[in-house]
């Protein structure tokens, strides 16, 4: 009787890994452009598999030879054989530590010794007289490489993206009010990196990068709340700069002008990456003039998008 990947027998109450009839195994190649580590223990998970799923040795090498052969064939100097996991006895519960995992992709070409350079770089700059050493250096973030996709996932990725149509974006509504549109008629659009430059009549022009993936005119609600109500002053860098402003002088004008930068898809629950908010991070550090009111701390805010997914909101 099969259940899950293996076979019960309950005559003679013995159990052995199941194959569909007519499977052939096929294992990634020894020789394949992949982690030195994962192809050392792919074989060694394989006789650890084959052993946990079998009663006994006789059952173990009755089942055998198919795993064995495609081993073989795929380039690996490996001999099964039947070793039994041990019981574990019961011991203290250990409290694990928290780890961050850096995970660059592999490649066999590369020849450049990256674990070490990067571990240097933390020396370098997270010292011991860092306030944020004690949260990332060496006992806390560990390195680990990753497979990099191949090329068939890369191209058809590619070409659903030409295929797949883009909805198109609603038309502006701004015309039921007497104010012009902010943007030029692009209000509704969404998932955007926008750009806004507050012009003082005196002082010197500041400017500020901002994201939304709702449209541009809901945000836009919620950033003339923050300039008209101190309580919502900390807000963002934006309000937090014109109530300083207006604190000073109570009579302080300005006028504001908004363009869109760059668009990019919000959170995907799937891959776990938020493209809207690391294309916003990727603005305030590597263009740093065209938002002269960001901080670099702004870094390390975490994703707003990611809540609606979670269990709480569904």
């Amino acid at each position: 009787m099969p259940f899950l990947d293996a076979e019960l027998c309950l005559v003679t109450e013995s159990y052995k890994p199941f194959l569909k009839p007519g499977d052939r195994p096929t294992y990634v190649h020894a020789m394949s452009n992949h982690p030195p580590g994962i192809l050392k223990n792919i074989p060694a998970s394989i006789n650890r598999r084959l052993s946990a799923l079998s009663s006994n040795e006789e059952v173990f090498q009755d089942i055998v030879p198919p795993y064995q052969e495609a081993l073989d064939r795929s380039g690996y100097n490996y001999h099964l054989n039947y070793n039994p996991l041990p019981t574990k006895e019961k011991g203290k519960k250990t409290r694990k530590r928290r780890v961050v995992w850096w995970n660059p992709p592999f490649s066999a070409n590369v020849k450049t010794k990256v674990g070490v350079l990067f571990f240097k770089a933390l020396e370098k700059h997270f010292p011991k007289e860092n306030p944020l050493s004690k949260i990332i250096n060496k006992n806390r973030v560990k390195m680990s490489y990753r497979t990099a996709p191949n090329f068939k996932s890369l191209i058809s990725s590619h070409n659903k993206k030409l295929i797949q149509e883009r909805p198109s974006d609603p038309p502006c509504n701004c015309y039921r009010s007497k104010d012009p549109c902010p943007l030029g008629g692009q209000c509704l659009k969404k998932n955007i990196i926008y750009q806004a430059t507050v012009i003082p009549e005196v002082g010197d022009t500041e400017t500020y990068i901002g994201m939304t993936s709702t449209t541009f005119k809901d945000r836009l609600y919620n950033h003339n709340k923050s300039f008209n109500h101190e309580k919502y002053s900390k807000e963002t860098k934006l309000s937090a700069y014109i109530w300083e402003k207006k604190r000073q002088d109570r009579n302080f004008k300005y006028s504001i002008n908004w363009r869109i930068l760059d668009r990019a898809r919000p959170f995907n629950p799937v891959t776990g990456v938020c493209s809207l908010c690391t294309l916003e991070k990727f603005y305030i550090v590597c263009k740093p003039h065209l938002g002269s009111l960001n901080r670099n701390n702004e870094m390390y805010k975490p994703c707003p998008h990611r809540e609606q997914y979670l269990l709480d909101n569904t």
